[in-house]
């Protein structure tokens, strides 16, 4: 008997892509009040928040959680989050400035979050990938919460262990901004690969000019305007255990005293946390003028970093 292996794709057929109601829940949208025309004020989505549940003594704590440089360019208007309750959006009450948490050096903000019966669904502390780069399944039975507690998703029998590494894919939810929704927020799903690890601290620019370094991944993906702070999950097949006959034709590796071996299952994932966006990398690019301006102005092109 031959030892498992994962069904084989024909040429040009790719791995199912889905992404679950629940990561799509995770999201609300960060909105301040602008000027749309002379005289005329709304409320305007800029970028992106998520949800986090944590435990305290014997309760769940909901948290909000977006980049801190979208709060800075909120500047001193009032911060106001849109998230869908049923089939429509609200407009939460406006967050006290002084109820956000801001880190010294990533660019990460938080605040509580007290909102009951809104169509949103959080990250709990056993779907983070660690600092040590491992994914690590700490409850099988349960890994995506709501924030009322209803179970999302299984993933059972899988590696306890996964390492995240250059290649694999990622995506994130966030803010189309050209199309937050009419009535509903709609956030899209965007999609990557790990370009690099966070080896070194990597410079970025901030809103007031200044600029700060922070230990971050790459990622080659499509990021532009109102993704800053979106939730980035990192996927990959699940990894299970599957019984095998070591016969003598086994090779010697594929054999294990128990009879089994770990391998990837392409249709399955195994989905964690990884982090948010931040920022993107521009390439400064001139441009000829024609007509009567003469000469050459400077545009910057997205990196797609």
């Amino acid at each position: 008997m031959l030892p498992y292996r994962p069904r084989r794709y024909a040429i040009g057929e790719r791995r199912r892509l889905r992404i679950a109601d629940a990561h799509l829940n995770t999201v609300a949208f960060l909105c301040a009040e602008q000027e749309v025309s002379p005289g005329v004020t709304a409320v305007v989505p800029g970028a992106t928040a998520f949800f986090v549940l944590m435990p305290e003594d014997d309760f769940w704590i909901s948290y909000v959680v977006t980049a801190r440089h979208a709060l800075e360019e909120i500047g001193a208007r009032p911060i106001i989050l849109r998230a869908n309750r049923g089939d429509q959006f609200e407009d939460l009450p406006p967050i006290d400035r002084n109820d956000w948490f801001t880190h010294d050096t990533a660019d990460v903000a938080t605040a509580r979050f007290r909102g009951e019966g809104f169509a949103l669904s959080a990250i709990m502390p056993g779907d983070f990938v660690g600092a040590d780069y491992q994914y690590r399944v700490t409850n099988p039975g349960m890994r995506m919460f709501t924030l009322e507690g209803q179970a999302q998703g299984q993933a059972q029998g899988v590696s306890p262990t996964a390492r995240v590494e250059v290649g694999h894919e990622v995506f994130f939810i966030g803010l189309f901004i050209q199309h937050a929704g009419r009535k509903r927020n709609l956030p899209v799903a965007r999609f990557g690969q790990i370009s690099r690890m966070p080896v070194e601290p990597v410079t970025y620019q901030n809103p007031d000019g200044s600029y700060s370094e922070a230990l971050a991944y790459l990622v080659e993906c499509r990021s532009w305007g109102g993704h800053s702070g979106s939730p980035v999950f990192w996927r990959h097949p699940v990894i299970q255990h599957v019984a095998i006959d070591a016969l003598e034709d086994t090779p010697e590796h594929l054999r294990s005293p128990e009879g089994k071996l770990w391998v990837q299952n392409p249709d399955a994932d195994m989905v964690g946390f990884l982090g948010l966006v931040s920022a993107h990398f521009d390439i400064s690019k001139k441009a000829e003028t024609e007509g009567d301006i003469q000469g050459s102005i400077t545009t910057a092109v997205n990196s797609g970093m």
